[in-house]
């Protein structure tokens, strides 16, 4: 009998012994997200990073996109643990698109389904973010990350490790709950398990061809650096020259403006004929620059098509409006 006892108590401690800490999951941010840019759509990312060592214990965990209702879109489970458990680790979550315009193996491969003007993607029930127009359950995610503008095309959404401790190092405290407080825009650099980074291809300015993280490349509104112009809203006495880039655009096209005070705003995108296509933004907005993206879909979430279109702001009396291309 003490034999058996004796047995039974050795096959716990070994369970117990072999069982990894902290549930080797859950010590763990997404750090980075990236909705794609002009030269590439499609190429979008999610990097999560640990904050302590063995979080590797990935297998059958998901990450979950949602789109600005909160209404899921995307599900994309690890088949396996990834290898480098060290604490401050990273893991890649990217498209094929991304993988080819960065030169980097993603852990985990993913479809095209970040939404840019608004939404929210989650790690499980561990950790999730929104940002732009996402009106969904705010649990976990409190004031979304750049609620006028979404994610800017070029910029990666980047989580702020100056909240708590090191400003250098991700730590719990650097999590608050809020998006658009534990947020900031920054250069895409997708780092995977392997400590490999990622790079965009280079591009030559006003050659033509919009490339690498161009904006634009020449043409009304583009700079000499290929990045879209802002408005600048100093001295403006009425509403600002509404700019639109990429134009013709295929998937999503981003509307920047500028008022000289708050007011009611409206965004309204019509086509030929003059009927609405979509109501793009209705509310008051403080004075300054601000940036809209239209991502090509009516009023009923349907794709609107190739066409010609006429975007029209309206605020404080004045309106001004442009032609927009969409092409396939």
């Amino acid at each position: 009998m003490r034999r058996s006892v004796a047995w039974i108590v050795s096959i716990l401690m070994g369970l117990v012994s072999a069982a990894p800490a902290h549930a080797a999951f859950h010590l763990m941010k997404i750090a980075e997200v990236f909705a794609g840019c002009p030269a590439s759509p499609n190429a979008q990312y999610v990097v999560l990073q640990m904050y302590s060592g063995g979080q590797n214990f990935v297998n059958g965990h998901s990450i979950v996109v949602s789109d600005s209702a909160g209404t899921v879109v995307g599900t994309f489970s690890f088949p396996a643990n990834v290898a480098n458990g060290a604490n401050q680790a990273k893991i890649l979550i990217a498209t094929t698109e991304a993988s080819s315009f960065f030169s980097v193996t993603p852990n985990l491969t993913m479809t095209a389904v970040i939404p840019r003007r608004g939404g929210r993607i989650c790690f499980d029930s561990i950790d999730c973010v929104a940002w732009g127009n996402y009106t969904g359950p705010s649990t976990g995610v409190g004031t979304p990350f750049n609620a006028s503008g979404g994610i800017t095309p070029t910029k990666a959404i980047v989580r702020r490790l100056d909240i708590s401790g090191s400003p250098t190092v991700l730590e719990s405290g650097d999590d608050t709950n809020d998006s658009a407080n534990d947020f900031r825009f920054g250069t895409p650099a997708p780092r995977n398990n392997a400590g490999v980074l990622g790079v965009p291809p280079s591009s030559t300015c006003n050659n033509g061809v919009v490339e690498g993280l161009e904006e634009c490349d020449g043409g009304p509104g583009c700079s000499a650096t290929c990045m879209t112009v802002g408005v600048d809203d100093s001295g403006i006495r009425t509403l600002g020259r509404l700019l639109v880039t990429p134009n013709p655009f295929r998937s999503d096209a981003t509307l920047r403006f500028a008022l000289s005070q708050a007011g009611e705003t409206e965004v309204v995108i019509f086509d030929l004929s003059g009927r609405r296509v979509r109501s793009l933004y209705r509310a008051s907005l403080p004075p300054g620059a601000h940036r809209l993206v239209w991502d090509g879909r009516d009023d009923a979430g349907r794709d609107a098509g190739a066409a010609l279109y006429t975007v029209r702001v309206r605020s404080n009396g004045q309106s001004s409006s442009t032609v927009l291309v969409r092409i396939r």
